[in-house]
């Protein structure tokens, strides 16, 4: 464990951890530098939770309270790879080989903790979910955008009718003629995206199903998601990049497309195979 990263040891942890203390965890992985800073009183009013919460979500790290936590904390983020705070000046006076290999270290790290933090009951209801959908809308503002087009374009190829969105008007316009039959998944990486969670609302008044894929489980997108599939990033919650929170949610619609493969049983296979007939019609031999 002394060589693992604070947010290795936070995802590895987290599936077992009491529902306040995965609050904690949510808030402790997207605002790491700013928690390295306050007093344990400064954390449970941010976090809305109480001191012994706090001492007990150190504990299960193997921390003896809050002080030890920081003081580790501290010492493992001087060792963190380049992406997990925003660029600077400073980082292009590292040898480019390194942080090539930091970055990709990073999104190894992420696609590990997914697969630690993956909850395959929740998975399971989201691809049945989609099964039995008409129509369905992925959303995403900004780079979370290009998940949902990759998404749709994934789906299609099992006969899905699916949209991927990432104009906010765009999706609002599709939704207002949804119903429940239909769904809506809005990929997020912070979960309090504005325009995301203005979807979602939109959705869940007007009785249709929602999924939201987001890092944290206790974020607004959440309170108006039916499912909520949990991603994993380690970049700032304001990084100016995207890049590993982009590989989580890479993985998160793989792992959701694979399952809705092996619950189609033979059927996705005949799609699949039909689609990927077409396609190599269009490659000039």
């Amino acid at each position: 464990m002394k060589n693992d990263s604070i947010f290795e040891m936070i995802t590895t942890a987290y599936p077992n951890l009491p529902q306040s203390e995965k609050k904690v965890a949510d808030y402790v992985i997207n605002n790491l530098p700013q928690v390295l800073r306050m007093t344990v009183q400064m954390l449970t009013k941010e976090v809305g939770v109480s001191e012994p919460t706090v001492f007990r979500f150190c504990n299960s790290l193997g921390f003896t309270g809050f002080k030890d936590f920081k003081i580790s904390a501290a010492e493992r983020m001087s060792n963190e790879d380049y992406f997990f705070s925003d660029i600077n000046k400073d980082n292009f006076k590292t040898d480019i080989q390194e942080l090539i290999t930091s970055v990709l270290r990073s999104e190894e790290d992420t696609i590990l903790a997914t697969i630690k933090g993956i909850d395959f009951t929740k998975l399971n209801i989201a691809a049945n979910m989609i099964i039995e959908s008409k129509k369905i809308c992925f959303f995403g503002a900004g780079s979370s955008g290009v998940i949902c087009k990759d998404a749709m374009l994934k789906f299609i190829r099992l006969g899905k009718s699916v949209w991927g969105i990432n104009d906010y008007h765009t999706a609002c316009n599709l939704v207002s003629l949804f119903n429940a039959e239909d769904l809506v998944i809005c990929i997020t990486n912070t979960g309090n995206t504005k325009e995301t969670v203005n979807l979602l609302k939109i959705a869940r008044e007007n009785g249709i199903p929602t999924i939201a894929m987001t890092t944290s489980v206790q974020s607004k997108a959440c309170q108006y998601s039916d499912v909520v599939l949990r991603t994993f990033a380690r970049e700032s919650l304001y990084s100016r990049t995207a890049m590993t929170s982009r590989i989580g949610q890479y993985a998160m619609v793989d792992a959701l497309f694979m399952n809705v493969i092996h619950s189609m049983g033979t059927v996705s296979i005949d799609r699949l195979e039909k689609t990927k007939k077409v396609s190599n019609n269009l490659i000039f031999k």
